[in-house]
């Protein structure tokens, strides 16, 4: 195993763990086994916390019952050792990588999409909380034509995640990398 070696595995959503494993094989054992080992310790850090007030007896119950044999380590799976050429080269999208079958991890369009579109929501979402002050200010204060064009505003705030999805659907993957969306200009 080399310093440019991954360990990839699948969760049950399709969803991918990478592992840089950083200490040797000891002597006695066998890669596969040093494999085992790093990955047990991986997943053990996923394992499920106990829930608020659940007895210590459910909790056992609980995690007993997760399935730890072989090639499935808590619901993971694991499905290759990869070079880090293998992987895509940003990790803007780290979320919506996948394993394509092919020996390549590969960044999911419809994933990548979806998390564009989840930073435009949150960035809408607080451009529209920041307008509200705006809007109550000239409610008391404002001329019609002010009111209007904020009105204008918050719509096509509003209306961006849509016009933000129509112009994702025709871009190819390289190009979801470099999108960047803005929000519309605030009235004066």
């Amino acid at each position: 195993m080399t310093n440019r070696e991954r360990i990839v595995f699948q969760h049950p959503d399709g969803s991918l763990a990478i592992v840089n494993p950083v200490e040797p094989i000891q002597p006695p054992e066998s890669v596969e086994a040093w494999l085992d080992r790093i990955a047990a310790r991986a997943v053990a850090a996923s394992i499920p916390r106990p829930k608020e007030n659940e007895p210590e007896w459910e909790y056992l119950v609980r995690i007993n019952s997760l399935k730890v044999t072989g090639e499935i380590l808590a619901g993971y799976t694991r499905i290759a050792t990869l070079d880090v050429a293998d992987f895509p080269a940003t990790r803007r999208f780290r979320n919506a990588w996948r394993y394509d079958g092919n020996g390549k991890v590969r960044t999911a369009p419809v994933a990548a999409t979806a998390m564009i579109l989840t930073e435009v929501r949150e960035d809408r979402d607080l451009a529209l909380k920041t307008s509200d002050s705006e809007r109550m200010r000239l409610e008391d204060v404002g001329t019609k034509e002010q009111k209007q064009a904020l009105a204008a505003y918050r719509q096509l705030l509003r209306d961006l995640p849509a016009v933000v999805e129509a112009e994702l659907a025709n871009l190819p993957i390289a190009d979801l990398e470099t999108f960047k969306p803005s929000l519309p200009a605030k009235p004066s």
